[in-house]
C-alpha cells in the first residue's frame, strides 16, 4: 500500500478522492501519441514498444490553468520543447498504471467506475 513516504505520493496526492475507470489507452489528440502514469511515469501509448502500457486507469479532471512550472522554465532555458498536456472536452486526462492505482487506492481514496469506453 502506498503512503506519504512513497516517492510517488507527491505525484498523486492532487488526485485524492478521484474516481477512475479502467480502459484501453487511446491518444486523446493527433498532436500527442502517448501519456504517462501520474505516479511513476510509465508510458501509455497505442503503439508497440518496450515497456509500453496499453490499458490503465483514467480520471478526467476539468482543466485549471496554472503558472508555468519551474521544470518547464528550466527545460525551455536549455532549448528543450515541452508539449502541454492535451485536453479532451476541456478536461485533462490523468492516467495511472495498475500498480500505482492499486498501491494508492486505499490511502488516497480512489474509487472505480464500472468498465466503460472513452
Amino acid at each position: 500500500m502506498g503512503s506519504a513516504e512513497d516517492w510517488r505520493y507527491d505525484n498523486l496526492k492532487h488526485l485524492q478522492g478521484a474516481t477512475f475507470r479502467f480502459t484501453t489507452y487511446e491518444a486523446s489528440t493527433n498532436d500527442s501519441d502517448h501519456d504517462h502514469c501520474r505516479g511513476c511515469w510509465a508510458k501509455f501509448a497505442d503503439f508497440e514498444g518496450p515497456d509500453i502500457l496499453h490499458e490503465g486507469y483514467v480520471h478526467a479532471k476539468p482543466f485549471e490553468p496554472r503558472p508555468e512550472s519551474e521544470f518547464v522554465t528550466e527545460c525551455s532555458a536549455r532549448g528543450m520543447r515541452c508539449i502541454p498536456q492535451p485536453l479532451l472536452k476541456g478536461c485533462q486526462l490523468n492516467w495511472l498504471c495498475s500498480q500505482c492505482f492499486n498501491d494508492f487506492r486505499e490511502s488516497l481514496g480512489f474509487s472505480l467506475l464500472a468498465e466503460s469506453t472513452r
